[in-house]
């Protein structure tokens, strides 16, 4: 909603069919069906209200927002809503400058808040300000002002700063969720609207400001809030202090500073990148104008190694678009940071992908020179944008201009000599090598040449398997060598091996000190470090060294001194360490010598020969001449797709070697994993086929593979792939699972979204929550409906989506409790209980007078017994509602009962109800104060019941006892009513428990579980007394004690609840009282009474003789057993004799 002829700025997001924001964004086509809107969506509004349509379209997709355009509508971004109870709903306008606000409520302040809120979010630090013109003095606490608070839940974290009619200023703040609102005068109390007042947030601190006159402030109070997240609600509150009455107040000059806001997201153009270069672009927008903000272009990540990409602007307005150059291809991660002049700052990222494109090719090798039909493999590798070997080779075109050549490159010459050109091409991409076709070329890798001044150039043939080397030069020794020298390269460790099959001079008789022999050295300078194998023609075969660069040559013999041509050497590398060996055969070699010399990873091995003159060409035949190299890789390792959305990648590689690639082997293994990460599994390795191989991932993130390459000879090579996996959603867990939650009530659902490992995505997606039953907030908030159902609850995104099913239902009480109304109070109550808590909802106008109406939670208690629970909480539907435990005869109205209440604002009521019908007595049960929660307990021994309240449950105080004749069975319970019929008062209690006391053994005053001395002592101790009960020794229940009790007691002697033991009294031990209700056995007991009067134990055992010898009956008998029994087993002293 927007007012005539004011402006918003409107965005639009282009999303693909998974509902992410695509990257880069589209340019927008923006129309408005009234009122006009600009190429970069700022709408301004026409002059009259009406409804309006803003589109915003690329080719046939467009979205749209509806404009309400209305006379007192607030600006955009402001809104406004009710936060709490308030009785009355409010609202607000913005007219000319001025916002005007009318809340209801019941206040600001205390655990809750009741207020109507104009309000917008603000990220990260701010200010709001505003001037209160007036508010109306709907109470003299009415408030009206400025707030920032961490969300619009009622008892959310906040600070204020509110005028009151007649109090002046108030600076409140509540420091953490549900906790009570601290307040404090800020400035005079007399100060009146009109009113400047302002919040400043800075990080976690908020500071409060006042002024008449909106120029001298006034700091009148700070706070650290911790509890408010990044993003808060800033505003306009008002609050009338009455619920169901509004309060109206004005605000002008309000002034709301945050940090920039973005209105176009950081893009990138183009996205992919298939070149250098693309252009970022972002725009913000500020209160200070967008021309006062800065923008400034950070990279969040980069592919591992690259440098960082470079901007042709940064840290300036203009940066707001700027060219990117990158340096490698890969994922780079872009972050702008707009900022103010306040030094307030927003963000907004891009991802963008720069793909490695084929720039250029080289062939190799390059300009060689090969015999008429040789056979030369070429290969070609492609090069990116950056000069980079491209991650994923293509398949080349081979092209020959004479020769031959095969779709795999490898070439025959012609059969005669020629100049031919080798093209590779992929696309307009060409790269060529131009081949020299001589007779008696030397083999592709090999060349030759003279190294030092050797006087007569030299020269090296080849044909038929047969090398010709012809050479001059002084020596190969001292500081520096002369020779002429038939070599290749070596990368890596190797050997050359071979057979010097002649050595003579070209012309005359040859120097008998001229060499021919093998050799490797670091470079081709006339003074590199080099070792060599060399055979002369009459001083046998010579080891010999150079250690470093312009070293002197060490020499040393190798074998018998009458060596000679033909025979066989080797070299061997490995590392630096290099070893020489000989063989007259070319089966039996003998290791001559090693040596440790410090050369580059690439060396020149070869075929030298010496003359030993300036003058003089010595010539040598060399066969069966081999170099064992490693393997070379001809495409280096790749992976498609890279990066893995799913959970394999297909890894190639392709090696070559002298022995050909069939007979390589590739063997892969990572070198990087995520920490925790199993190792990727390959559907093939250590074969030739492995080298295309399917990679299966067990987690996201980024893996380092390497491949070696292995021949025959067991010389390898490796090549490296760097592979990201993608974590990418592919479910949903719902959590609680299968929940069973009761009416009406809520419960929090939270969803976790899992990857293609099943394992928590980081960070979490913004879920859409559904139910099919009932409702759930956008936060996973569930809230059951009234009626039972099972309800689906759904958590989705991006197409994917997790469920469980909820069943709604009552949660009944536990066996053997049930609930009913008592007395037909409306509506009807119920009772529920969930995870040890009873929750009783009772209506009804009363407990007490001659009868009641509440609802009752109970259960039947046969004898005696206890209940005692801690009443947790009560609704203040009246000042006097009642909720607690109770004893009563039956469920009727106005039947006999007990119960001990707590009240929310009169502390504990202990009533009783001594008959049927009659009223009921209320006295107060401790202090007046005492609120919920607090512990009460009823205690029943035969008719007396003991009222007790505790603070702690475990410190208890006696609040009263009554003597009331109920039956021997009662309803014991948790009562609750509202006192205001037709409003139902809800309950909670805890901790409840109900002790039945075990069955009554006749003679156990003390409920002990044994008749025993201490029954005795009671018994004695109130011979005689009336009013008396079970726990005085009134086995028979008629008040008195007396002979029947005594008689009762000296029966049971000895008895126990506990398994019987063998007795030493007469048998059973456990008999039943002695029953009066007839004439005869009045009789009895009138002689019992008479046999015990307390004179002497003589006159006891006479009184005996004379009862036994008047028993008429088997049933006479048994009295008169019982009565032998006290005569005999109870001391003269528990009768007060001597």
């Amino acid at each position: 909603s927007v007012a005539p002829g004011t402006s918003i700025q409107f965005s639009a997001v282009a999303r693909d069919q998974f509902g992410v924001a695509l990257s880069p964004q589209p340019v927008f086509e923006r129309t408005a069906t009234v009122g006009t809107i600009t190429a970069s969506g700022l709408y301004t509004a026409p002059g009259e209200p009406t409804m309006a349509t803003v589109r915003a379209a690329v080719g046939s997709i467009q979205g749209t927002s509806s404009v309400t355009v209305a006379i007192g509508a607030l600006p955009s971004p402001w809104v406004s809503a009710d936060v709490g109870t308030v009785g009355v709903t409010g609202g607000g306008e913005f007219d000319d400058g001025t916002f005007s606000v009318s809340g209801g409520g019941a206040n600001i302040g205390g655990t809750v808040d009741a207020f109507q809120y104009v309000y917008q979010t603000m990220t990260g630090d701010g200010r709001i300000t505003a001037r209160v013109e007036s508010i109306d003095a709907a109470n003299t606490y009415a408030k009206a002002g400025v707030m920032m608070r961490g969300s619009l839940a009622t008892n959310s974290p906040n600070i204020a700063l509110l005028v009151t009619p007649e109090y002046g200023i108030r600076l409140q703040y509540r420091l953490m969720e549900g906790s009570t609102t601290g307040a404090n005068q800020a400035g005079s109390a007399s100060i009146v609207a009109p009113y400047w007042v302002r919040l400043t947030r800075a990080g976690a601190l908020y500071t409060a400001e006042i002024s008449p006159d909106g120029s001298e402030w006034t700091v009148v109070g700070s706070q650290t809030i911790a509890a408010m997240g990044e993003t808060i609600y800033v505003g306009l509150p008002v609050t009338s202090r009455i619920v169901g009455t509004l309060c109206t107040a004005a605000l002008t000059d309000v002034a709301f500073v945050g940090p920039p806001t973005v209105v176009e997201p950081a893009s990138a153009t183009p996205n992919p990148v298939v070149g250098t270069t693309t252009v970022l672009g972002v725009l913000g927008a500020d209160d200070g104008g967008e021309a006062g903000l800065t923008y400034t272009w950070t990279t969040t990540s980069v592919p591992a190694g690259a440098p960082a990409p470079t901007y042709s602007v940064n840290g300036t307005n203009g940066a707001k678009n700027t060219t990117a150059t990158f340096y490698a291809a890969g994922d780079y991660g872009f972050r702008v940071t707009i900022g103010n002049y306040e030094g307030r700052n927003t963000t907004s990222d891009v991802l963008v992908t720069v793909d490695s494109a084929v720039a250029s090719i080289v062939v190799s090798p390059s300009s060689p020179t090969v015999a008429p039909g040789a056979t030369v493999p070429f290969t070609a590798v492609a090069h990116d944008q950056f000069g980079d070997v491209s991650a994923s080779q293509p398949v080349f075109e081979w092209t020959t201009s004479v020769g031959e050549i095969t779709a795999e490159g490898l070439y025959t010459a012609p059969g005669s000599p020629a100049v031919d050109t080798i093209t590779a091409t992929h696309g307009s991409i060409q790269g060529t090598s131009e081949v020299s076709v001589v007779i008696g070329a030397l083999p592709i890798p090999w060349t030759s040449g003279d190294l030092g001044y050797v006087g007569t150039p030299g020269g090296a043939t080849y044909e038929e398997g047969i090398f010709t080397v012809l050479g001059g030069g002084l020596d190969i020794g001292g500081a520096g060598d002369q020779f002429h020298y038939a070599y290749r390269t070596l990368t890596g460790n190797g050997q050359i091996t071979a057979r010097v099959a002649s050595i003579h001079a070209t012309e005359g008789e040859a120097d008998p000190y001229a060499k021919a022999g093998v050799m490797m050295r670091d470079s081709l300078a006339a003074n590199s470090a080099n070792v060599a194998l060399l055979v002369t023609p009459e001083y046998g075969i010579w080891w010999q060294y150079r250690l470093i660069e312009a070293g002197t040559t060490a020499t040393a013999q190798a074998g018998s001194p009458g060596i000679v041509a033909p025979y066989w050497v080797r070299l061997t590398r490995e590392d630096d360490v290099f070893v020489a060996e000989i063989s007259p055969d070319g089966s039996t070699w003998t290791v001559i010598g090693s040596q440790t010399i410090a050369m580059g990873e690439t060396i020149y091995v070869g075929l030298p020969v010496a003359s030993r003159s300036h003058t003089e060409l010595c010539e040598a035949s060399f066969a069966d001449v081999s170099v064992v190299s490693i393997p070379t890789v001809a495409v280096p390792a790749s992976a498609t797709p890279n990066p893995v959305v799913d959970a394999t990648t297909a890894l190639g590689v392709l090696g070559a070697d002298d022995g050909g690639e069939a007979a390589l082997t590739y063997t892969w293994t990572t070198t990087l994993r995520p920490a925790g990460a199993a190792a990727p599994t390959y559907s093939v390795n250590g074969t030739n086929g492995a080298k295309n191989t399917t990679a299966t991932f067990y987690a996201a993130g980024d893996y380092g593979f390497r491949v070696t390459i292995a021949d025959g000879d067991g010389m390898t090579a490796t090549s490296d792939v760097l592979v990201t996996v993608n974590a990418t959603l592919t479910s949903i867990i719902v959590s609680p699972s299968s929940p069973t939650l009761d009416l009406g009530k809520t419960l929090q659902f939270n969803a976790s979204a899992r990857d293609q490992f099943g394992r928590t995505l980081v960070p979490q997606p913004a879920f859409a929550w559904t139910a099919t039953a009932g409702q759930i907030t956008a936060g996973g908030l569930y809230t059951a409906p009234a009626s039972p159902t099972v309800a689906t609850v759904k958590a989705a995104f991006a197409g994917i989506e997790g469920t469980t099913q909820v069943t709604v239902d009552v949660k009944p009480l536990p066996t053997p409790w049930t609930s009913g109304d008592v007395g037909g109070p409306t509506p009807a109550g119920s009772g529920t209980y969930d995870d040890g808590v009873f929750t009783v909802k009772g209506a009804g106008t009363n407990i007490g007078s001659t009868s009641d109406q509440f609802h009752y939670a109970y259960r039947m208690l046969t004898g005696d017994g206890q209940i005692t629970a801690l009443v947790e909480g009560i609704d203040a539907t009246h000042a006097y509602a009642k909720a607690g435990v109770m004893m009563r005869e039956s469920l009727a109205a106005n039947s006999r009962n007990i119960a001990l209440l707590v009240t929310p604002e009169y502390g504990i009521r202990l009533q009783y109800r001594l008959a049927t019908g009659s009223n009921t007595q209320t006295p107060q049960a401790g202090s007046p104060d005492i609120v919920a929660p607090y512990w009460v307990r009823l205690t029943r021994v035969g008719d007396t019941y003991t009222a007790e309240i505790s603070p702690n449950g475990t410190a208890w105080t006696v609040v009263g006892s009554q003597t009331i004749a109920m039956g021997q069975t009662v309803y014991v319970g948790l009562p609750v009513t509202s006192r205001v019929n037709g409003v139902l008062c809800t309950a909670t209690f805890s901790d409840v428990f109900v002790e039945v006391y075990s069955e009554r053994l006749p003679g156990d005053a003390n409920y002990s579980g044994t008749v025993d001395h201490a029954d005795s002592v009671i018994l004695a101790s109130n011979w005689g007394k009336t009013g008396m009960s079970w726990l005085d020794g009134d086995f028979n229940g008629d008040g008195v004690v007396n002979a029947v009790d005594a008689a009762i007691l000296a029966a049971n002697f000895g008895a126990t609840l506990a398994p019987a033991v063998e007795q030493s009294v007469l048998e059973p031990p456990v008999a039943a009282p002695v029953d009066d209700s007839t004439a005869h056995d009045a009789v009895l007991a009138e002689e019992f009474d008479s046999a015990l009067e307390p004179t002497s134990l003589e006159r006891h055992r006479l009184a005996w003789s004379h009862t036994v010898a008047r028993r008429q009956s088997p049933r006479e008998d048994a009295i008169l057993e019982r009565a032998r029994l006290a005569v005999d087993l109870l001391p003269a002293d528990y009768w007060g004799l001597a």
